[in-house]
């Protein structure tokens, strides 16, 4: 059973077996990647497949990475469905004899073989700021990414849409909330339960995760799964607000200071490397200006539009790249580098590539440097120099971007790090 996609790919499915409730069939492609649910007759859900279909959607248009990616809500031929289905040995129950069936296809991932709270809390507070509940979340409907560690939720028949009160409900008001939604419409019981068999206790599970109804965002797995560096939490930053914080292990403050000195234009297009999770993209898309960030590890990049998705920022584009790898970079106004480990200015076409997109460089570094960074799973050394004088760096630095020149040195942001600006020459 071959299905043509939104996309125009096609997947194809050899084989469809019977959901629990019996309402519905389900199988994975051969390919591996895409997972098919069809309807086949009605059932005690609050949700028809293509309500739960554009529910989906909807979490998709806003970049929620908590949720798996929907890539078709259609219907499909009734014979072409009972026959594959019918292909399969000791086939319970007949299929209806329908003309049609609705379908549904979404990205396929494996069940989490551990439920890491943490996790799942974050995927819970997410989608309550983009105003969804799940309804009715058992084990079985947690998944796990393995290319970037996340906890996605499936099965959105039971799912409801927030009113403005609720999603801004202060998060312990609202997952007893959830508590309380679940033991009236479903009547399960427990010191703590989304639905059937995830039973909690807040005392030992849940409330340590809180500060008043600040969620501690990098107890989270996600945060903690390191990839793009060695023995480093991946949230540098501290940070804070009413839904979330994390500790961080570096001072902020005084870059914020610093950066608060440095002209932005409004509409400024900037480009971040090794953006981490997007806290200075925050503060330039507060000055108005049009940010683009770029970090090598998927993880970190999904947790970043986590984290904007919570704190209601938008605009912000995340994606995962190497700029070591980076064929060409669009053209930007300016180019951030806070995180020089992402990079390698040793390499001359790394430079060069920079140096070609935009008209300012604003780069964070210390005289003395030896970074590394992890690709495909091996430690490999990026940025290292050793100067004895901020005269040899800047120097080096003009150097290694063409046609730059040293602008200013706007300051120290804490552990001998320099703020440095470079503006490209006009001839």
């Amino acid at each position: 059973m071959k299905i043509k996609l939104e996309d125009n790919t096609a997947a194809t499915f050899s084989k469809v077996i019977l959901t629990g409730s019996r309402n519905a069939v389900w199988g994975i492609s051969d390919c591996g990647e895409y997972h098919i649910k069809a309807n086949i007759k009605p059932g005690k859900k609050l949700n028809t497949l293509q309500e739960e279909a554009e529910i989906l959607k909807y979490l998709n248009e806003r970049n929620c990475q908590t949720c798996v990616k929907i890539y078709l809500s259609s219907e499909i031929d009734g014979d072409e469905l009972r026959s594959i289905y019918q292909k399969q040995p000791l086939s319970p129950v007949e299929l209806p004899k329908s003309p049609k069936f609705p379908i549904m296809v979404t990205e396929a991932l494996a069940h989490s073989t551990v439920i890491y709270v943490p996790d799942l809390l974050l995927a819970i507070i997410e989608q309550k700021k983009l105003g969804v509940w799940n309804g009715d979340l058992s084990s079985d409907d947690i998944m796990y990414d393995n290319e970037t560690g996340v906890t996605k939720l499936i099965d959105y028949d039971q799912a409801v849409m927030l009113d403005k009160a609720t999603v801004n409900m202060p998060n312990v008001d609202y997952l007893k909330w959830l508590n309380k939604d679940s033991k009236d419409r479903f009547g399960t019981f427990g010191q703590f339960t989304f639905y059937h068999n995830i039973n909690l206790d807040w005392d030992e599970h849940i409330g340590p995760l809180f500060t008043n109804n600040s969620f501690k965002i990098d107890a989270a797995h996600i945060f903690n799964n390191q990839i793009s560096g060695q023995n480093r939490p991946k949230i540098k930053y501290p940070f804070s607000s009413q839904d979330i914080f994390a500790h961080g292990n570096s001072e902020q403050d005084e870059r914020l200071r610093l950066l608060e000195a440095i002209e932005f234009q409004q509409g400024e297009n900037i480009l971040d490397i090794g953006c981490n999770v997007g806290l200075i993209g925050h503060y330039l898309n507060s000055r108005g200006c049009h940010v683009q960030c770029i970090d090598i590890d998927s993880g970190i990049v999904s947790g970043a539009q986590i984290i904007s998705n919570i704190s209601n920022v938008s605009g912000i584009k995340f994606t995962c790249q190497d700029v070591d790898t980076i064929e060409t970079i669009e053209d930007f106004d300016t180019i951030c580098l806070f995180d020089i480990s992402q990079l390698t200015l040793n390499d001359e076409q790394t430079a060069l590539r920079i140096s070609g997109a935009c008209k300012r460089i604003i780069i964070e570094c210390n005289l003395n440097e030896k970074e590394t960074k992890i690709i495909n799973g091996t430690v490999k050394d990026s940025t290292a120099w050793n100067f004895e004088t901020l005269e040899a760096l800047i120097s080096f630095l003009e150097e290694s971007f063409p046609r730059f020149q040293f602008s200013c040195d706007h300051g120290n942001t804490g552990h001998k790090n320099h703020l440095l600006e470079f503006s490209k020459n006009r001839h």
